[in-house]
């Protein structure tokens, strides 16, 4: 049977990935992208951990994985761009809304939520 390319950020990282670490990887992305809008650069692995509270090595955990999936790149930095321009709004009132969330919650907790893969979905890349 003829598979159908991969279309969403969410299809292309389980198709390189499998489904659970394909979720990962999505959610990673989509998180990195949050922490570069609320920045308006970049982040190191570093700012990306304090920004989401978790520890740095979750963090290089996370961006592992990434590289696993998406040996061509070193961060998700190459799809930022079709993410912000395709969840703009959505991503700025999740980040409005993650900011108090994420401000009260303690170090080593939970990284980025679950609702982010409303967003995964909507992203073609």
């Amino acid at each position: 049977m003829k598979r159908r390319p991969a279309r969403s950020l969410l299809e292309q990282c389980v198709a390189r990935g499998g489904v659970l670490k394909g979720s990962r990887v999505a959610q990673y992305t989509i998180a990195w992208a949050i922490v570069w809008r609320d920045l308006d650069r970049e982040p190191t692995v570093s700012e990306y951990a304090e920004w989401w509270k978790e520890s740095e090595r979750t963090a290089y955990k996370h961006q592992a994985e990434f590289r696993e999936a998406f040996p061509e790149y070193a961060t998700p930095a190459p799809f930022v761009p079709a993410i912000h321009t395709a969840t703009g709004e959505q991503l700025d009132a999740m980040l409005e809304a993650m900011r108090d969330a994420v401000a009260t919650r303690r170090r080593g907790t939970a990284g980025p939520p679950a609702g982010l893969f409303k967003l995964m979905g909507a992203v073609r890349v």
